[in-house]
């Protein structure tokens, strides 16, 4: 599928994750999910960058975020574009958004974008998910099991199967439990970050540079 068709059919995909019934299909685990403000008000449908290469960043789930109190309506209003008009028009000024804000996200700047300057990656070349679409109330971990987490894997998994990856980087331990929980054998490759806050600035570069090169071996192996 070329980068044209593969980004309509993320869209479209994204557009049902947002129109998705979430208080029914969580039950009595929607309370657990924060409310917006500050939250976002629909779903996390995720995004993809137009020069797709072949690695999916997974992250958990969306979280408050350092600035989603002043920029929630922003998103909302980005996202609801997205949802309602189903454009690359509209996408594109969510992306360029996205772009934009996770440069105020710790875990980005701290984790995921020394990995992607390791790897010789953009954020034009990689697709970032979520395992769980909703933001919960204090940034809770799941549960064993989890409901609402289950109920949102049908749509990871569905863009999965759309993005085929060569490999997934998991954002921490959780991450890469549960993927294997929920996909046992996946046909990708699948490295785990160990996000321990404990780590100093020089092991983390280290274990980034290690995952960078892990990257780069399997993309240019599936090239």
């Amino acid at each position: 599928m070329g980068h044209e068709a593969l980004l309509r059919e993320f869209i479209r995909i994204g557009q049902e994750i947002m129109r998705w019934d979430r208080r029914e299909a969580y039950g009595a685990d929607f309370s657990r999910v924060a409310p917006s403000p500050p939250a976002l008000g629909l779903a996390s449908p995720g995004f993809l960058g137009r020069d797709y290469r072949g690695l999916v960043i997974l992250g958990q789930n969306p979280g408050l975020g350092a600035r989603r109190g002043s920029e929630h309506r922003i998103w909302d209003g980005l996202l609801t574009a997205w949802r309602d008009e189903g454009t690359t028009e509209s996408y594109g000024k969510a992306f360029r958004f996205y772009l934009d804000d996770f440069q105020h996200v710790a875990a980005w700047r701290q984790w995921v974008e020394p990995v992607l300057l390791a790897a010789d990656l953009s954020a034009h070349e990689v697709a970032y998910l979520n395992l769980g679409k909703s933001v919960l109330r204090k940034n809770e971990s799941p549960r064993s099991p989890d409901p609402i987490f289950e109920a949102d894997w049908r749509w990871t998994r569905a863009q999965f199967d759309l993005l085929e990856p060569d490999i997934v980087l998991a954002g921490g331990k959780a991450v890469a439990k549960l993927l294997w929980q929920y996909w046992p054998n996946p046909p990708f490759a699948v490295v785990e970050q160990d996000r321990a806050r404990s780590q100093n600035r020089a092991t983390r570069a280290a274990r980034a540079r290690e995952l960078g090169a892990r990257i780069k071996a399997a993309l240019a192996a599936n090239g």
